[in-house]
């Protein structure tokens, strides 16, 4: 259920070696077995919400590959200005979601640590496997992220993102 496997390896070693490690941060190579479908429904309905509140000139995805430096981060979904004509986007993502199934450590402590530190501004965890749903909205500040909004997922919830409130309801998919 989304659990990521790690291999230790440089960097160099993972760009020659297997495709079905799918991140590269802390000198290892990251592995993940396929998502649950209430994961994957979730992830669609926020991109989709998204698509409807960004500004043109941004661009939404999901599970695309970011390359800052010597990483590979495929954060759940990703809003950016529009990328570079190459296949991986390279500067920071305006913002970053990322939905729990599985590794809880990861989504909550390594990848808004990588995330800080290669400058993403804004933040979004949210988590359809607890009780009620749980949503996080952050934004950066000099020691990590300050909660902007926390929420359960149980009605629809208006995120304030910074080029526009959005509306978001998942609730069909909380347990």
């Amino acid at each position: 259920m989304g659990q990521h496997r790690g291999v230790s390896m440089s960097w160099e070693e993972y760009l020659a070696g297997d495709e079905t490690l799918v991140e590269y941060y802390d000198d290892t190579g990251w592995t993940r077995r396929g998502w649950t479908v209430r994961h994957q429904r979730v992830v669609q309905a926020i991109a989709g919400s998204l698509e409807d509140s960004v500004p043109a000139r941004y661009f939404v995805a999901m599970q695309a590959g970011w390359r800052p430096g010597r990483l590979e981060l495929c954060p759940d979904v990703l809003v950016a200005e529009q990328p570079a004509p190459d296949d991986y986007l390279r500067d920071a993502p305006n913002l970053v979601v990322e939905v729990v199934d599985g590794d809880r450590a990861a989504v909550e402590i390594d990848k808004p640590r990588l995330y800080r530190a290669y400058e993403v501004p804004w933040l979004l965890v949210v988590d359809p496997t607890v009780d009620r749903g749980w949503l996080c909205l952050s934004a950066a500040a000099p020691d990590g992220y300050c909660s902007i909004l926390e929420s359960d997922l149980t009605t629809a919830v208006e995120i304030p993102l910074p080029w526009r409130p959005m509306m978001l309801d998942v609730s069909r998919y909380i347990t």
